[in-house]
């Protein structure tokens, strides 16, 4: 990176304080190490899955539905998509271990009623939005299966009770959130940013528009096969509503209240997976995370939990145990999917080295770069999700991909300054005659701007 603290005060810009603090301690030394930052990422994923079992493991599940809800949890194609993105991957799997903690500690405060617990809850989860806002709807699931795990055997009036001590530490971590973002704004004197905003389609089109997307998007990748497996969380939800209200199959009596509870957890949860569908009518994977692999842990426990049958019970095992194969064999498409994207870049990289020397280009130090226009690159190794299968060269717009792409070339060796959005501008209206790379005029020099068209 040629300038950590400019993305630093950017994430300070999209309310993400929290990130930028842990960046700041990791932003010496070489600040994109990855072979290190991966092995930091997959640690932390992996005590985030011990935090998440022994969430379920303090309400009595059994150790082996925990190993294989562990499964679906780290076999999650969606996980990849998350981690991927290293720039921010250790900090964002850390979000995940301080929320689960302050899960276990309202489920201490519900058995102690001591109020230290429901405190500390409160400050580890204004931490966790702080580093990733996606962990809000992380929390409710949460809530909602920690509420299905400790009184689903109560009264209803019981389990809407505690319910509401989950609202309340929810609508005062997220208040609390906003109060520090602003307040940090204000101190360093910065301007609010629009990102996440601009991922809201609500009020944006048509009512008619906005259902037709949705509806479209939900059967694309919440009933039909995708890779991100989504078509399994409303399956499994099925599954578990039908054995839980056929008592013929659980082989246990449970009262209307408790089915009520039962119902409402369900349903609940699988709503709060599909929000961010609702929210901007598009399906942004790493959003997802971890609430989506944190539902199919839940929904492969109480699935095979109220399932008495024991040739059944077998017969599920074999088919979940199917399911995280196939996760596993897409995450490791998406894996290689990177090798092969990367060493397409590097030889792009190549191409366009080999022709500024052979333009008697080699001072890259004294120009900013304006890259113009994007590449894709196809190949049957590349598999196109979310943030996976994304090249350099054709992520984002204008300013921005241009801003990656200067970052890129930077890290590979060919080093070039950073050119604003203005320059970038005028840049763009002196490409209108040239030719894409790799004919001769499509590279042009103004002043101390290097203008390269790809397209």
């Amino acid at each position: 990176m040629l300038n950590p603290y400019q993305l630093i005060i950017y994430w300070i810009g999209i309310d993400r304080w929290g990130l930028s603090f842990l960046k700041i301690f990791s932003s010496f030394g070489m600040v994109v190490n990855v072979t290190f930052i991966n092995l930091i990422t997959y640690s932390l994923l992996a005590v985030s899955t011990i935090i998440l079992c022994y969430i379920f493991w303090r309400s009595g599940v059994k150790k082996h539905y925990l190993l294989l809800g562990s499964f679906i949890y780290l076999t999650s194609p969606l996980i990849i998509e998350q981690t991927n993105f290293i720039l921010q991957s250790v900090e964002v799997v850390f979000s995940f271990c301080i929320l689960y903690i302050g899960i276990i500690m309202i489920q201490l405060y519900f058995e102690s009623r001591k109020s230290y617990f429901l405190f500390t809850s409160i400050i580890l989860t204004i931490f966790a939005f702080s580093i990733y806002q996606s962990t809000i709807f992380a929390f409710v699931v949460l809530s909602m299966i920690i509420l299905y795990l400790m009184f689903k055997d109560k009264s209803l009036l019981v389990y809407i009770k505690k319910g509401l001590i989950c609202v309340m530490v929810l609508i005062t971590s997220i208040i609390m959130n906003k109060i520090i973002a602003y307040s940090v704004l204000w101190i360093l004197k910065l301007k609010h940013a629009s990102y996440m905003d601009n991922m809201f389609i609500i009020g944006g089109v048509s009512f008619q528009d906005y259902l037709y997307a949705i509806s479209k998007l939900f059967i694309q990748y919440f009933i039909q096969y995708n890779n991100f497996f989504l078509f399994a969380l409303t399956f499994l939800s099925l599954f578990c509503i039908i054995i839980i209200f056929n008592q013929k199959i659980t082989k246990k009596k449970i009262g209307n209240e408790n089915l009520i509870i039962s119902f409402i957890s369900i349903i609940g949860i699988y709503f709060m997976c599909i929000f961010p569908l609702l929210l901007m009518a598009n399906v942004v994977a790493r959003v997802y995370v971890p609430t989506i692999p944190i539902a199919l842990f839940f929904l492969v426990v109480i699935f095979l939990s109220n399932l008495s049958i024991k040739s059944l019970k077998k017969i599920s095992i074999i088919l979940i145990l199917i399911l995280c194969m196939g996760q596993m064999k897409v995450t490791s498409d998406f894996a290689m999917t990177e090798e092969a994207q990367f060493q397409q870049e590097i030889a792009l990289l190549s191409e366009i080295k080999d022709f500024l020397n052979n333009v008697n280009i080699t001072n890259t130090e004294d120009y900013k770069l304006a890259v113009i226009g994007m590449r894709t690159f196809e190949s049957n190794q590349i598999i196109k999700g979310d943030v996976i299968g994304k090249s350099f060269f054709e992520w984002d717009d204008g300013w921005d991909r241009n801003s990656r792409l200067t970052h890129f070339f930077y890290n590979q060796g060919l080093k070039f300054k950073l050119i604003n959005p203005e320059e970038y501008q005028e840049a763009l209206k002196q490409s209108n005659n040239m030719q894409s790379f790799p004919a001769k005029n499509s590279i042009k020099i103004n002043g101390n701007i290097l203008i390269l068209k790809l397209i």
